[in-house]
């Protein structure tokens, strides 16, 4: 009647519960506290009837006894004595004993509320096998031991915090500790440790594997990552790894820093460690597919265990008839061993050489290949161990392995040292084939400047002499400062310091203005060229310094390998563009000219690539003009294509994206365009140490009506500043590098000044650091702009104009 009670009382939801319950304990029982009777709902061992009242508490004792090893049995008799069951239960849902049974299996007893409201009427008593459990934590411990024996520095890194908390760090690893101690982030921790212990060949790829996206990508793909690298310990390289894992759902991130300069004696350590049979056969299990015991003395072999799931292992297993161990290990080599390895294999495996090397070394390895019973080959390893309960050299444990992965991953690691060898011999060859090009095109301008120079100082009185010098050497001037243009363009380039700038333009106008650069070139060669457009919208957001930059460099090759009367043909169109609001420009140009051969062709657009015939030795040029080309439409997001023929002329295609642009938007942007101030009358302040670059600006800015001074150091500058009345100096041209204080440390101070008017001038750098950065660090020390060197002076005037305004 009682259970009936029990099970009406609740109905459904009681019978469910105790359904999902029965999945995860392997007894459970229902016990009413006020009649002291059981309804067993699951058991894993057989009950007899448990009565009622006060013979039900000796029936449990008796249970418990017939269960629970002795080590255990007074703590569970406490624990399932009912009479004091309330009060233990008292403000808590359920409570818990670990115990172990007769056959010292793992247990944890529970007692759990079913009733909410007091008195306790009710409670459910469960058993749960807790022997996985229990193995996990010996495991995990043994673990944590030979973690820290095997690593050097052991941390975890709280993902969402990126803290850094040590696990294992040792005495020899006390400077990384005071890392942890002072930095506890893990950017910094791991900046530090690059910065001040990794070799300085090995930082950047111990970067690039330490980034988290890098970390994150392979965990994605691999249960842990290893990175090697080297330290510089008292001049002397030692070799580490670095080894990483996820845990607790990829929460966390263990950091295992581990010597490997020490394998040998690891595994000597190891070794000596497992002195039991059951210990090494455990261990040896665990790494190889198949162990054996061999026997010395009788000549035998047994196998100990076999997990591999190899079709040739398992065959020739299962083909194995008697112990006798030549006759097993010939038939092996004969019949799985790559026939130039079994000779020598058949030595290995001589009893006598094994007594040798495992007496001497402790522990024998060989690898060897093999084949698989479809032909392919295998990389295989076999290590023998003296067994540890012998006296003697006589038995041994053998265990075999496929570690054809492992092979894999030393001659992957092996063909990326290499492809690092080569990439750092193709750096030194492009810095020397740099150094030869850069020697010779920078010369030839050179030359002529300081030629033609000598010549006008032999003429002074010959004014068309003076003029036709002047003019080759602005000439030679011109293709000096192109080369270095080329130089610091795709230094830019390959630096990622190229900032693209859409501006809003009329084609109409921006194409005839384009062009117009060639007219002196082009009649000078006698060349004929034709344009042809063909496009929709007349107004298109375009990168206006990069496309001009890319169509010069292609334009401009064309009339260079052009011979005079030749042909060069521009035809421009607009193509439907990949997405809505946007049009693709392209833009086809064909010359006449020397053209180029097949084998050139696949290198047109390396660095420094020439063409070396007899038609393009007299030509002018770098080599870097189409390399940079090529790099700008890839950052502007188009392609470029070349075909040409040797003797009969080169076709170049571009396609760039633009978005399209309307006519109100034109009128719009030049509305906003500031009007142009006047500089007749403006008071400039030069800070400049060359006296060269000096005159040279202030007879610029003399010509348009200005009043210039000139500081001849930043400190000079900062004293004319101050020693003339407010607002005397309308603005400050501020070199950077100059001596005592340099332009941003001068530009720092006068916006200290305690004088507004003077504190607020405005300051433009005007320098030859012309990388953004430069321009970002001017910015950052208070300048209101900056123009790079030499002078581009339509620019300088302009944003004189604007600044004034």
């Amino acid at each position: 009647m009682w259970k009936e009670g029990v099970m009406k009382k609740e109905g459904k939801e009681l019978r469910a519960i105790l359904s999902a319950l029965s999945d995860l304990y392997i007894s459970l029982q229902v016990i009413d506290l006020t009649t002291l009777a059981s309804e067993t709902v699951k058991t894993d061992f057989p009950l007899q009837e448990m009565g009622a009242g006060a013979a039900f508490q000796e029936q449990f004792y008796e249970i418990i006894r017939q269960v629970v090893a002795p080590d255990y049995l007074q703590q569970m008799l406490d624990f399932v004595t009912l009479g004091t069951l309330a009060s233990r239960l008292q403000d808590k849902r359920q409570i818990a004993v670990v115990f172990r049974n007769k056959q010292f299996q793992w247990r944890r007893a529970c007692f759990i509320r079913i009733d909410e409201e007091e008195p306790l009427l009710r409670v459910l008593y469960a058993v749960e096998d807790i022997e996985n459990e229990k193995a996990r934590e010996h495991i995990t411990a043994e673990i944590a031991s030979v973690l820290s024996e095997s690593y050097s520095s052991i941390v975890y890194v709280n993902v969402a915090d990126a803290r850094v908390y040590p696990l294992w760090i040792s005495h020899v690893s006390e400077k990384f500790a005071r890392f942890l101690r002072q930095r506890p982030v893990a950017y910094d921790v791991f900046r530090t440790y690059i910065d001040t212990m990794v070799y300085a060949e090995d930082q950047a790829g111990m970067r690039r594997f330490l980034s988290r996206k890098y970390i994150f990508d392979r965990l994605d793909r691999e249960g842990q990552i290893v990175y090697s690298y080297r330290t510089l310990r008292d001049d002397t390289l030692v070799y580490y790894q670095l080894r990483i894992a996820a845990f607790d759902e990829r929460r966390k991130l263990i950091f295992a820093f581990e010597n490997i300069d020490q394998d040998l004696r690891r595994q000597q350590k190891l070794m000596s460690e497992l002195e039991q049979r059951s210990v090494l056969l455990r261990g040896l299990s665990k790494e190889y597919s198949s162990v054996w015991l061999v026997d010395a003395r009788t000549e035998t072999v047994s196998m100990v265990m076999n997990n591999s799931n190899s079709e040739t292992t398992n065959a020739f297993i299962k083909a194995l008839k008697g112990k006798d161990y030549y006759k097993i290990t010939n038939e092996y080599i004969d019949r799985v061993i790559v026939p130039e390895q079994r000779e020598e294999m058949r030595r290995n495996w001589h009893l006598g050489n094994l007594r040798d090397k495992v007496c001497k070394d402790k522990i024998y390895t060989l690898n060897y290949t093999r084949l698989t019973y479809e032909g392919k080959r295998q990389h295989y390893q076999c290590c023998y161990i003296k067994d540890a309960d012998a006296d003697s050299y006589e038995y041994f444990i053998c265990g075999f392995r496929n570690i054809e992965s492992t092979i894999q991953q030393e001659q992957e690691k092996q063909r990326e040292l290499d492809a690092a060898r080569k990439a750092a011999e193709a750096a030194n060859e492009a810095k020397s084939r740099f150094l030869f090009n850069m020697s010779h095109d920078i010369r030839t301008p050179l030359n002529a400047i300081i030629g033609f120079t000598e010549m006008a100082d032999r003429a002074p009185e010959d004014l068309a002499k003076q003029a036709k010098c002047r003019a080759k050497i602005l000439s030679a001037s011109n293709q000096l400062l192109s080369i270095l243009n080329d130089v610091l363009e795709m230094a830019r380039i390959e630096n990622n310091r190229i900032v693209i700038d859409e501006q809003l333009v009329d084609m109409q106008e921006y194409l005839r203005l384009s062009t117009t650069i060639f007219d002196v070139q082009i009649a000078e060669k006698q060349l004929t060229f034709e344009k042809h457009n063909d496009f929709q919208h007349r107004y298109l957001y375009v990168d206006k310094t990069h496309v001009s930059e890319i169509f010069i460099n292609i334009i401009g090759n064309a009339i260079k390998y052009t011979p005079p009367g030749g042909r060069i043909v521009a035809c421009l169109r607009e193509l439907p563009g990949r997405k809505s609001g946007e049009c693709i420009i392209e833009v086809v140009t064909r010359d006449t000219g020397v053209g180029m051969t097949r084998e050139f062709l696949q290198h047109a657009f390396d660095q420094f690539a020439r063409e070396r015939t007899s038609s393009t030795n007299g030509v002018q040029g770098t080599g870097l003009g189409l390399a940079i080309v090529k790099r700008l439409v890839g950052l502007l997001g188009g392609t470029i294509s070349i075909a040409s023929t040797l003797g009969e002329g080169t076709t170049v295609t571009v396609r760039l994206p633009h978005r399209i642009g309307t006519a109100a938007e034109i009128e719009q942007q030049s509305m906003k365009r500031s009007d142009d101030a006047q500089l007749a009358g403006r008071h400039i302040l030069l800070a400049e140490d060359n006296e060269l670059n000096a005159e040279i600006v202030i007879a610029l800015l003399t010509e348009v009506g200005c009043k210039v001074d000139w500081a001849q150091d930043g400190r000079i500058c900062a004293e004319k500043l101050q020693a003339a009345l407010p607002g005397s100096y309308d603005l400050i041209l501020m070199d950077i590098q100059m001596p005592h204080m340099d332009g941003y440390e001068t530009t720092r101070y006068i916006r200290r000044l305690p004088d507004k008017r003077q504190a607020g001038i405005p300051i433009l750098a005007m320098t030859a650091n012309a990388f953004k950065e430069d321009v970002d660090n001017a910015l950052a020390a208070g300048m209101n702009g900056h123009l790079a060197k030499p002078i581009d002076i339509p620019k300088l005037m302009q944003t004189l104009k604007v600044l004034l305004h």
